[in-house]
């Protein structure tokens, strides 16, 4: 009976931002439906950070107790249901979802966030989320005084190594390609920041828990947390086909408040450019919620005054 129905809004994705948007649309008494396929980026994690109110919780139960919220309103439903194709019908949007049900709505939120790519460096899966991570805002507080190291490619890996220093004065920076250029080297070895010009090929390690880094050289560089330059994909190429633009960093270019350029359209969260944190992810979603819900609205008065 759900799929015969047009939707006020469909929210795809329910991580942080998506849930907010649910959340801020089912209180203006929104018809919500809300599909998530239940792979949240951050579940390798062991504790969300920096979310203010929730000091200790892991990626699973945050969402747990945003779905708990949802409940409250008859308005919005959950569906764990990966979408697989999205695109334009009469008067809106519409989805399909795994099997071939299909779904429609007059407005779309994309809050499918991203995904991160590793970098090609032996077991360095081993370590994603214990002491190998992509945030210095998210576990740098957590990491203080150890020996720190960052990875990646350029003077992107200098800059991160650069902001590193202020949770250790025991840095390092790896590449997996390009070294940074002649400044940002004379930068980090003024801050006292060692480089390693040899690519790191493997990490080094037990339970989780980095030793070290070994190069192409052969030595092994000693490494206790690393901090990734972003490397990350979108979940599907669903924004790109309706007709986004994508950053160089993999995410959409909006407005502020998740408005694209295709009416009723709107992208929350980490799918869309801006700093990556599961706190900023939240706010994002209720702005995002805020944006729809008033597009709905000269929708609303549109139809009422023809």
């Amino acid at each position: 009976m759900e799929r015969t129905r047009t939707w006020d809004a469909i929210v795809v994705g329910g991580g942080p931002a998506g849930l907010c948007a649910a959340l801020l649309l089912g209180r203006c008494r929104r018809e919500v439906a809300l599909f998530d396929e239940g792979r949240p980026r951050n579940e390798m994690s062991e504790q969300v950070h920096a979310f203010l109110g929730l000091p200790a919780v892991s990626p699973r139960e945050l969402l747990a107790i945003g779905r708990g919220q949802l409940t409250a309103y008859p308005n919005v439903s959950i569906h764990q249901r990966r979408v697989e194709e999205v695109g334009r019908s009469p008067g809106g949007f519409k989805i399909v979802v795994e099997g071939g049900a299909e779904f429609r709505s007059r407005a779309l939120v994309i809050a499918s966030g991203l995904i991160d790519r590793l970098p090609e460096v032996e077991g360095i899966d081993r370590f994603y989320g214990k002491s190998a991570f992509p945030c210095p805002y998210c576990d740098g507080w957590e990491n203080a005084d150890r020996i720190l190291a960052a990875l990646g490619t350029g003077n992107e890996a200098a800059e991160l190594a650069i902001e590193l220093r202020l949770w250790s004065d025991r840095v390092s920076c790896f590449i997996t390609g390009d070294a940074p250029g002649p400044s940002a080297l004379a930068r980090m070895q003024k801050l006292g920041i060692r480089f390693h010009g040899s690519p790191a090929v493997k990490a080094i390690g037990e339970n989780g828990h980095l030793s070290g880094l070994e190069l192409a050289d052969g030595t092994v560089a000693p490494c206790q947390a690393l901090f990734l330059v972003d490397l990350q994909i979108q979940h599907d190429d669903f924004l790109q086909k309706m007709g986004c633009h994508l950053s160089d960093g993999g995410q959409v270019e909006c407005e502020d408040s998740g408005k694209t350029g295709t009416p009723g359209l709107f992208v929350a969260g980490n799918a869309k450019k801006g700093l990556q944190m599961a706190m900023v992810a939240a706010a994002d979603g209720i702005k995002c919620g805020a944006a729809a819900n008033e597009w709905l609205l000269r929708q609303d008065e549109a139809e009422m005054n023809p």
